[in-house]
């Protein structure tokens, strides 16, 4: 059998060192990434719920108005010539005659 032989004490010091040197640099680094972090999630803040509960009730009454005026011009519009398939206007045989009034 080979025997084993041991390392210099102030080899093994050597290498403890370098080993605890490089452990320090890596934990260096992790906090400088930690530290960057928590810098941008300082910078960007969400804003007070107030405010958007006052944005959202703001877009919420524009958007209902703006349906509204598309029903108002909607119902404007004279009825379309053709009608679709399915309409239940075609299903009965709806005419108009010559004043305008509609019979079935």
């Amino acid at each position: 059998m080979a025997e084993k032989r041991r390392k210099a004490t102030s080899t093994k010091r050597k290498e403890e060192i370098s080993e605890l040197k490089a452990e320090i640099r890596k934990l260096r680094s992790e906090l400088e990434l930690k530290s960057e972090l928590k810098g941008l999630q300082t910078s960007v803040k969400a804003p007070p719920l107030e405010l958007v509960i006052s944005e959202n009730e703001t877009l919420s009454s524009v958007l209902q108005q703006q349906q509204f005026d598309i029903a108002r011009v909607h119902s404007t519009l004279p009825p379309s010539l053709e009608l679709h398939s399915l309409s239940i206007y075609n299903a009965r045989m709806v005419s108009t005659n010559d004043m305008g009034i509609t019979t079935e």
